[in-house]
């Protein structure tokens, strides 16, 4: 770990040399200047597992802030739809989920840094009408008394040991994993059966930690120019739903969003967003819902073209990552990647 952190710290300095010499802008000639789309989830106040820290999220946005132009998703729009020519490190930010921390620790550090964020949020969770899985089995592994406990699924029987905070952190990572992939159903099986073994009953109401934003905030961060998003009713894969329940998915929360705040909502971030969390077909839903550009969770060598489809490079807490995010270096790589894939009988 010490060993890749000097590794990256190496590699930001020579980076930074470079960037000064005009390898931002030489990258952006070759590679056809379009804007860097960031994803964001979680904020803390200290250092913790899967989640921006408060310094750490100063630290990025001072970097967006000095170094690049940061735009709307609004802007966005614009620009696609009217071809205009973007400046070089053309950056938008955007948060998923919607949680209390966004609140808390997001909202002040894009205020200071003038950062026109967009924030995707769950409807009913934002209402109190559920909380997410992975927070639910964390919630099971640092509240039970147990050392160990079992955990079951089609994958089989496996006994997990969780003695010691490094040994909870190191379970969650492994059951979410297992969880990821599995079907609503089974999911919500696997983790009835983790809290049994735990001896642990889940309350209604997520723990602090787990909560999400209130209307009254989002309403706040909306007169401030944070954009407001969905990002579906229940957060759930649009590739397990009918058609008829993807089309409620999208049209409730909408409208429970222009409800609450008075506002338009013509964005939407699809839940989870990867590759195959996308039916065919799918955008023209959304667009039928009255969205004018969705976004997924993840980056190929496609242009910003689709408009229900907009790429987006996850962030996180390690700055090295989210400066090859930030300026281009990772679309740099998959793009180059992509096509000696092409190439490769």
């Amino acid at each position: 770990m010490a060993i890749n952190l000097q590794f990256d710290r190496i590699k930001m300095r020579v980076w930074t040399a470079l960037r000064k010499c005009g390898a931002k802008r030489l990258i952006d000639n070759v590679w056809n200047i379009q804007p860097i789309i960031l994803m964001y989830h979680r904020f803390s106040e200290h250092p913790t597992l899967g989640k921006v820290s408060r310094d750490e999220l100063r630290s990025q946005l001072a970097f967006l802030h000095s170094k690049c132009n940061v735009i709307s998703l609004e802007e966005l729009y614009r620009g696609l739809t009217e071809g205009v020519s973007w400046k070089t490190s053309t950056v938008a930010v955007t948060v998923d989920d919607g949680y209390q921390d966004v609140y808390d620790v997001g909202f002040p550090a894009f205020m200071e840094f003038d950062i026109p964020a967009s924030l995707f949020v769950v409807t009913d969770f934002v209402s109190g009408r559920m909380w997410h899985w992975p927070d639910k089995i964390r919630y099971i592994l640092s509240t039970t008394c147990k050392s160990s406990i079992e955990i079951e699924d089609a994958a089989g029987s496996t006994c997990i040991f969780i003695d010691s905070p490094e040994a909870i952190d190191s379970a969650w990572n492994h059951i979410c994993d297992r969880c990821f992939m599995q079907s609503e159903a089974v999911r919500v099986e696997t983790i009835a059966s983790l809290a049994k073994s735990a001896g642990v009953r889940i309350p209604q109401e997520p723990p602090a930690g787990a909560r999400p934003v209130t209307w009254s905030a989002l309403n706040e961060m909306k007169s401030s120019g944070i954009y407001i998003g969905s990002h579906g009713v229940s957060h759930r894969r649009f590739t397990s739903l009918s058609t008829d329940d993807a089309v409620k998915e999208l049209v409730k929360s909408k409208y429970e969003l222009e409800d609450r705040l008075q506002i338009p909502v013509d964005t939407f971030a699809y839940p989870y967003g990867a590759v195959q969390d996308q039916p065919e077909g799918v955008g023209n839903l959304v667009k039928g819902a009255g969205y004018k550009m969705a976004c997924v969770a993840y980056f190929d060598d496609s242009l910003l073209d689709d408009f229900y489809a907009v790429r987006r490079f996850g962030v996180g807490y390690d700055y090295w990552d989210f400066i090859k995010a930030a300026d281009g270096l990772k679309r740099v790589s998959t793009v180059v990647k992509s096509r000696i894939k092409r190439q490769v009988p």
